[in-house]
Parts: structure tokens; C-alpha cells; sequence
């Protein structure tokens, strides 16, 4: 009995041990489940290279199969290919699909004469590569580099039909189909006169690479029908923002800066604080991962500032005389209501708490906001460590919209750091991260910080409806100088709406008065960040007179606030047309369209592959349902 009894007690004691270890394993920090996304996230090959997208890299070992192009008749090298260069003679590239994971990526290249298709996939781990000459060249051969990047450690050696690779106790080896030349430095010379098949880990015939690439490239195109009448839209969208995705192995994480464009020059990677929390937002369409990543990832650069930057580089540049746009707390809620994970809203909330308590202290004036620039002593001998610092310009750039004419000509106080300026834009976008914050403070149970919040929101409310200006049926600028108000319209006008201050009255007026007029904002595209009577419009450059895709994204924002089933329908319908007019014919998403013809490739900058700019398809997505309307309640 007692023997009996002595073996159920040391089963109890086993089984109660068992079970309070898996109870501990269960049990993670905040932390640890962001550094789980970020591990899963950097694992793999895909176009992790910021400076190509012919350089297809394998995480976490840092192995690199990199595609390059030699002209043999002036001796030129494209050993870096980027999408939208703009210098004459330089290389051309039609994007195709592109999925989050790297399974598989299509593209086709133009150069000196020639025109190549690659494509790429992986299947366990190991890539294959298909390259198609569609127009070859005499005088254009492919050099294949196989190396190590960033300085991971390892060693690569030439081998009879590829490379081989040795990592730690590893082995890669990697395989070509066609033969070619060795020159001294390493590469593999290779005449364009013929299909090439690449392929990793394991020689594999001709047929089975174009079979995994084939089912790869099918399994996208499934996803990308599956949404119907909005597959052409998630298409440019989707692959607006995976072109984007690279590694920054400075940080060991995964990002997706604006453009390879603007990083190449700036050590890799700049990220700007909205650009990165909007990218986040699309990115939440089909991949929790990199949504997560790019939103804290940008939030967490506020480091020993109370803010976050407006920038940050590859090179250790940090915009720390300003902010941006403080949209970070309404991404983030967002975030939280598609996917229900409250680590996510803890591992931010002390940042975006501190964030919002900081435009209190920066930037509030006559109980309303103003953009600014605070001096701070230079450490960096870089122009972006003083552009724009601690004078007129630098408020500009905190707004987002650096050369708008609404600030055309407006005071600077050197000694408080902010333009004499309340501006309508930033005053609504504070309520917002107000009521946001305060939704994801309830979440968290957090009592006393919600009850701060939404008290700011209601205080801050009732001070927005001094900038409304009956005279001309819309919320105005307002100076602090003279406190006359500043006629000088923009789209930001429009923001009070996504506070849902305006009453009926005041939204019908504004619809009326000014969206729909076509002295203003309306007309064949939609919506000019100048109204089309200002004198600015016609400069057609930058901010001033053009379309961006953000703005159109805000109003649309605006716009579900209230019933306005007509004016959402239109902006949608209007925004799709423009973002397809170029993805269909170029293959581009621009940063900025002008107003009159659509075009985003008639000025030198508008950057030709922007990711932002597939807001525009954005929209549609959350108008159909496939994102959750941020109206609905939080839970």
C-alpha cells in the first residue's frame, strides 16, 4: 500500500511538473516575442540587399548569389541593379511579383542593348535562379558573383560548374548551368546566348527548376486572385512594399525603407517616421510579421529622446531637432484590432505615451500645435546632421510635406523652436494619437493614463473649432503672430474630420465648397496637395501643386468618420485609376503624380518606386473590407 501510494505521489509530483514547465514555456515577455517575429523575419533568401536587386542572400549565414551585367564593348560593369534610376544609360527594370518570403521574385532587365528575365524561388532552404535572354546582345555578358556579405563569417572558392561555399562546418555549393569564363577577380563570365539555370544546395536539371519556379509563381497568383475585383490593386501594392524589404545587418532586422533609391547613399537604409508607419499598415494586409517589424522598429529609434526622429540612417544620422506626423499610435491600434495580440501594444506603449506627452511640451501654443525645429550641438559631419536644424526650414520637414506653400513665407522663433504657425493638420493628428493611445491604453488597463488621454482629446477638440472659419466653410491656419488666420487651403484642412468634430453642417459645406470644386481640389485626379487656384499649383514640384498618396489616404480617413458612401466611392475609384495608370503601363509607384495628367515620371522628384505610394491602393482594401475599418470598436 504504502509502495502503491509512494509511486501515485511520484506521479503526481512528475505530472505537476510537467505541467507547470509547460505553463513556464507558455509565459514570454513582450520582448521575447518581438525578438521571435524578428528571428523568423531575417531567415532565408530573398533580395535582402539594399544596393540590388539582382542579389539574392541567404539569412542568416550573410551567402550572396549576385547577378551582374558587363558590356564588352566599353568594359562597363552593372554590378548594382535598382529600380527607377534615372541617369541616362542606365539599367531598366520591369518589377514582377515579388512575395514577402522570397519564394519567389520575377523581374526583367534592360541594359546596353539587351533584355533578360529572372526569375528566382526557393524550395527547403535553396534557391534556383532562371535567367531568359528575351533580346540578347552581343556585347552583354552575365557575371555571377557568389560571396559572403557583411562581414559574416565564411570563405567561397571556385569550383568546376559554380562556387562552394564553406559557413562554420557547412557546406553550399552552388550550381550553374552554362559554362563561362573565370576571370582573376573571382566572377563567372557568362555569354548571354542562352537560358542559365542556377541553383543552390544541389545540382538540379533544367526541368525541375522551371517546375519549382512555376508552382511558386502559381501559389502567389492564387493569393493575388483571391482578391477578385481587387487583384490588379494588391498586386501593385503587394509588391510595392516587398521590393522594398531588405536587411539591415548594421541592426540585425528587417525593414522596408521608403526606396533602395534614397538608402543606397545613406549606409543602407533612411527610414522617416510616417512613411515607415504607414508601410507598416499596408504591410498588415498579408504579413503580420513585417507590419510588427516596421512599426516598433521605427517607434524604438526614439531611444534617449522623448520622441521619435524624423529620420533615421544607415550612417548614424537621427533627425533629433523634430518629429513627424504623430501617426505612430493609430498604426498601432490598427494593428492590434486585425490581429488581437497585446503584447504588441505593451512592448510600445511607454514610447508612444512619451511621444505624445513631448508635442505637449514642444510644440503646443495658445492650447494648439505648431511644427518646429529644436538646435542640439552636431556630432556627425553629415548635411542631414544640419539641415534644416533649428531654423524656418526645419518645421517644414517635421510636417511631412517640406515645401508646401501653407508655409511659404511664416515667422520662425529661434528661441522657442516652432514656427508661428498653428497648423490645422497637426492639431487634428494630436487628437488622433490622443484617442488612439487612450483606446490602447483601455486595452492595457491602464486607468489613469486613458483618462489623461481622452481628456487632452476632448480639451484639444473644443480649442480645433477656433480654426474653423465660417467666411470661407473650412478649418484654417492660423498665425500666432498676427492670429490672422492663413487663407492659404491645403488638403490638411480637411483633418479636423478624422476627430469627428465637424458637425453635418460644417462637412457638407466643406465637401461642397472645396472637395468637390474644381477650383480647388477636385478634377480628373484627385487630390493636389495645393488647390488648383493657389499660385503655387503651377510650380507642379515636390509639395506644391502635386498629388501624394498619404494625403489622399488622410482624407480618405476623414471621410469614413462620417456618411459619405459618395465622396469615399470617388476618392476610391480616383485613387485606383491614378496608382494603375503607372503600375500597368511602367510598372512603377511613384512618390507623387501631377494634378493634371496622372503622370508621376514628368519631374525629376518623384521617386519612381516609392512604396508609399500604393496607399492609394490602400484604401480600396480597407473601403472592401479586407483590412478592419478603424471606426469599428476596439477590443
Amino acid at each position: 500500500m504504502k509502495i502503491r501510494f509512494a509511486r501515485i505521489l511520484c506521479t503526481s509530483v512528475v505530472i505537476l511538473f510537467l505541467l507547470l514547465s509547460c505553463g513556464e514555456s507558455k509565459i514570454s515577455t513582450p520582448e521575447q516575442e518581438y525578438l521571435a517575429i524578428k528571428k523568423k523575419l531575417a531567415n532565408g533568401w530573398n533580395t535582402w540587399n539594399t544596393r540590388s536587386v539582382l542579389s539574392h542572400v541567404l539569412l542568416p549565414e550573410g551567402l550572396s548569389i549576385n547577378l551582374m551585367m558587363k558590356d564588352l564593348t566599353s568594359g562597363d560593369t552593372l554590378k548594382e541593379a535598382l529600380i527607377g534610376r534615372r541617369k541616362p544609360g542606365c539599367e531598366r527594370i520591369w518589377v514582377g511579383d515579388h512575395t514577402n518570403d522570397g519564394a519567389y521574385t520575377g523581374l526583367t532587365l534592360e541594359w546596353r542593348g539587351s533584355k533578360i528575365k529572372i526569375q528566382t524561388a526557393t524550395r527547403e532552404n535553396e534557391l534556383v535562379v532562371w535567367i531568359e535572354p528575351e533580346k540578347p546582345s552581343d556585347s552583354v555578358t552575365l557575371f555571377v558573383d557568389v560571396s559572403i556579405l557583411w562581414k559574416k563569417p565564411g570563405t567561397v572558392s571556385k569550383t568546376g560548374n559554380g562556387f562552394e561555399a564553406e559557413i562554420g562546418n557547412k557546406k553550399y555549393p552552388v550550381f550553374i548551368s552554362a559554362s563561362g569564363n573565370a576571370p582573376k577577380d573571382g566572377f563567372l563570365e557568362i555569354p548571354l546566348s542562352g537560358e542559365i539555370f542556377i541553383s543552390s544546395g544541389k545540382e538540379r536539371e533544367k526541368d525541375e527548376i522551371i517546375k519549382i519556379i512555376t508552382e511558386n509563381h502559381e501559389a502567389f497568383l492564387e493569393i493575388k486572385n483571391s482578391f477578385g475585383t481587387l487583384s490588379n490593386l494588391y498586386e501593385a501594392q503587394h509588391n510595392a512594399v516587398a521590393w522594398d524589404v531588405i536587411y539591415d545587418p548594421l541592426n540585425d532586422r528587417v525593414i522596408t525603407p521608403v526606396s533602395r533609391l534614397w538608402s543606397t547613399g545613406q549606409g543602407g537604409y533612411i527610414l522617416f517616421v510616417w512613411d515607415n508607419l504607414f508601410a507598416a499598415y499596408m504591410h498588415s494586409l498579408d504579413s503580420k510579421e513585417l507590419a510588427y517589424a516596421n512599426a516598433v522598429e521605427i517607434i524604438k529609434e526614439k531611444k534617449d529622446l522623448e520622441f521619435v526622429p524624423q529620420f533615421v540612417t544607415g550612417k548614424g544620422v537621427r533627425g533629433k531637432d523634430r518629429s513627424q506626423p504623430p501617426v505612430g499610435s493609430f498604426v498601432i491600434r490598427e494593428l492590434y484590432r486585425k490581429y488581437q495580440e497585446k503584447w504588441l501594444l505593451e512592448l510600445v506603449f511607454d514610447d508612444l505615451y512619451s511621444w505624445n506627452q513631448w508635442w505637449l511640451k514642444a510644440r503646443q501654443t495658445d492650447s494648439l500645435f505648431c511644427w518646429g525645429s529644436n538646435s542640439y550641438p552636431h556630432t556627425i559631419d553629415h548635411w542631414l546632421d544640419t539641415f534644416g536644424v533649428g531654423n524656418f526650414q526645419g518645421p517644414k520637414l517635421e510636417s511631412g510635406m517640406d515645401n508646401s506653400q501653407m508655409y511659404d513665407n511664416m515667422p520662425y522663433d529661434s528661441i522657442t523652436g516652432k514656427q508661428e504657425l498653428i497648423d490645422v493638420g497637426l492639431s487634428s493628428f494630436y487628437i488622433l494619437d490622443c484617442e488612439a493611445l487612450a483606446d490602447i491604453a483601455a486595452v492595457l488597463g491602464k486607468d489613469s493614463e486613458e483618462k489623461i488621454l481622452r481628456e487632452r482629446a476632448k480639451i484639444y477638440k473644443t480649442k480645433l473649432e477656433t480654426l474653423w472659419s465660417e467666411e470661407k466653410g473650412i478649418y484654417l491656419n492660423r498665425r500666432t503672430d498676427t492670429q490672422q488666420f492663413s487663407e492659404r487651403l491645403s488638403p490638411t484642412c480637411f483633418y479636423p474630420m478624422f476627430t469627428g468634430l465637424p458637425s453635418r453642417q460644417q462637412v457638407d459645406r466643406m465637401m461642397n465648397e472645396h472637395f468637390y470644386n474644381k477650383e480647388d481640389f477636385w478634377g480628373d485626379y484627385i487630390i493636389p496637395v495645393t488647390p488648383r487656384n493657389d499660385s503655387a499649383y503651377k510650380d507642379n514640384t515636390y509639395w506644391r501643386g502635386r498629388i501624394w498618396a498619404p494625403v489622399n489616404f488622410l482624407v480618405y480617413l476623414c471621410l469614413r468618420e462620417y456618411d459619405l458612401k459618395v465622396p469615399r466611392a470617388d476618392l476610391c475609384k480616383k485613387s485606383q485609376e491614378l496608382i494603375l495608370k503607372s503600375w500597368e503601363t511602367d510598372r512603377y509607384i511613384f512618390e507623387n503624380f501631377n494634378a493634371d495628367n496622372g503622370s508621376g515620371d514628368d519631374v525629376k522628384d518623384s521617386d519612381k518606386f516609392y512604396h508609399w505610394g500604393a496607399l492609394l491602393c490602400f484604401i480600396s482594401f480597407i473601403e472592401q473590407g479586407y483590412v478592419p475599418a478603424p471606426e469599428e470598436p476596439i477590443k
